[in-house]
């Protein structure tokens, strides 16, 4: 496999256009597939699930993980320990945990001493501790923040949804698009530098970077050692 790694990164050494689009696409598969992931974990997004969701509660998992110092000279293998488990907080106390998804609250519970409060907005610094509020609140601000909007107009619920993870969807989907509209321009470049450089494509002097010493003198044309 070293011929045709070797092949492929020196082919692209003098042909700068060519170069920044074969990168350039490298980067759009590396967003394109942060962005596939996120969709995936918007898909499958519960935060009921106090063991394999929400995704930041997960870390990165794995058997093993290269830990090294910050400039890669020394190194060592240890485990990965996620913390996945139920939500404590400093003093080993379960927080509390509301079933969101209707569907999936197969018990009518209604957990008591849990407190909802806001910040900002309409209701800035009010506090509910009604069961049956609590959860209303909680299951519509499970993705953003909660706005009072105008619901007779549209009949909507008022809720703007959005979140982290949303804007991190958004965000690498956006960077895929433009990179992949910059690996096609610098690719354009490369099959029509002709048009983009004005080349005469049926010229039969040779043409290359640095085949002068001076540009367009061609008696300063460098000999072969």
């Amino acid at each position: 496999m070293g011929l045709p790694w070797y092949r492929v990164h020196t082919v692209v050494l003098n042909d700068p256009d060519r170069l920044l689009s074969v990168h350039i696409m490298h980067t759009t598969l590396v967003a394109g597939w942060a962005n596939s992931m996120a969709l995936y974990e918007l898909a499958v997004f519960d935060p009921s699930d106090p063991i394999l969701d929400p995704m930041w509660r997960q870390g990165l998992y794995g058997p093993r993980i290269w830990v090294s110092d910050p400039y890669g000279l020394t190194g060592k293998v240890q485990p990965v320990n996620p913390a996945w488990g139920v939500e404590v907080d400093g003093d080993g106390i379960v927080r509390a945990n509301v079933p969101f998804r209707r569907a999936e609250s197969k018990y009518s519970v209604k957990q008591v001493g849990v407190t909802v409060e806001f910040y900002g907005g309409e209701l800035n610094n009010v506090s509910y501790s009604d069961p049956a509020t609590v959860k209303k609140y909680a299951r519509r601000s499970q993705l953003g923040e909660i706005f009072e909007l105008d619901r007779a107009t549209l009949k909507s619920d008022g809720v703007f949804r959005s979140s982290p993870r949303g804007w991190f969807t958004f965000g690498h989907a956006s960077f895929a698009l433009l990179f992949f509209f910059g690996h096609i321009w610098h690719g354009a470049r490369t099959l029509f530098r002709d048009v983009f450089a004005g080349i005469d494509p049926d010229l039969d002097a040779q043409v290359e970077f640095g085949a002068f010493q001076k540009l367009g003198d061609p008696t300063t044309k460098r000999q072969a050692a």
